[in-house]
């Protein structure tokens, strides 16, 4: 009881944000308060080092306020079956269930190594650090971008759980079970900005949101196979291992978002499931405008 305390009172902190983050210049915009968009903009512009955006209208209807009306709006879940989101709708889903079950398994599954139960969660906290280090570079380099990082922290964590369950001597075991610990943490940081990326303005927070829930249900399924690990550690490797190694092979099928601009509706997807929106032109920042 004690400890829910402390971690409501910590949680309670992110209440002095309210006054600090600014509001959505779309939805300011939707609602008419054009000025207050523009300023918006104006600080994000001044903030990243870029020109600043246009005035707003100087004569405007409604006494002082532009309505500026929302896309139509049409059934959820039908644009989620569209031919050319569904694929990707449904892989996302499955890499949202699988990260979430293999991270958060991984790190409940730290006791059951050959340490003192504390200084295994004290390291398997320290493991990520380096991997979210890594991470900002890795997506913003032509290279590797977005889906590299992705498929290849996928696929590192899931060899790597599964060689950690076939190798005898146990130093070396128990450095790339933590390895694989933190190529799923940088996977799991990256799959956030890739998501995202990934929808259409007009169904990104509906389509993440279910995205969440997905992951909240490999959460669930988590510690039910940590029981598994305490009689049969490799069957739980393998359970945490198998369906990160499949989300790596079906995100080689998803488009790379690196460089391009966001999409704002289903139309701007185009005729095929790994299309993306157009290529942002030089003078444009590649790193900063992929979340915009």
């Amino acid at each position: 009881r004690q400890f829910m305390l402390a971690i409501s009172v910590v949680a309670l902190t992110g209440l002095l944000f309210w006054c600090a983050l600014a509001e959505s210049p779309r939805w300011l915009a939707v609602a008419g308060r054009i000025d207050e968009a523009c300023e918006v903009l104006g600080a994000m512009a001044k903030t990243n080092g870029r020109s600043l955006p246009p005035p707003p209208p100087s004569k405007c209807e409604g006494g002082g306020r532009v309505l500026i009306s929302e896309p139509p709006q049409s059934i959820f879940f039908a644009d989620i079956c569209d031919r050319r989101l569904r694929f990707r709708f449904f892989v996302l889903c499955f890499n949202w269930f699988s990260i979430s079950l293999a991270f958060y398994g991984v790190s409940m599954s730290s006791p059951n190594l050959p340490f003192d139960v504390y200084m295994a969660n004290i390291l398997s906290a320290l493991t990520p650090i380096p991997f979210y280090a890594v991470a900002p570079m890795l997506i913003s380099v032509r290279w590797c971008g977005r889906r590299g990082a992705i498929v290849g922290s996928f696929i590192a964590g899931g060899v790597c759980l599964l060689l950690s369950a076939v190798m005898e001597d146990e130093t070396a075991s128990v450095a790339v079970y933590f390895a694989g610990n933190g190529a799923l943490s940088l996977a799991f940081a990256v799959l956030y900005m890739w998501t995202s990326e990934l929808y259409p303005t007009t169904i990104r927070a509906r389509s993440m949101s279910i995205n969440s829930v997905c992951a909240r249900f490999g959460a669930i399924c988590s510690p039910f196979v940590v029981d598994i690990g305490r009689t049969n550690p490799a069957l739980a490797t393998v359970v945490f291992a198998a369906p990160c190694l499949i989300c790596g092979c079906l995100d080689l099928m998803l488009p790379e978002t690196n460089g391009r601009k966001m999409l704002s509706t289903i139309d701007d997807v185009g005729s095929g499931s790994d299309s993306v929106g157009p290529e942002m032109s030089e003078n444009e920042d590649l790193s900063a405008s992929g979340t915009d």
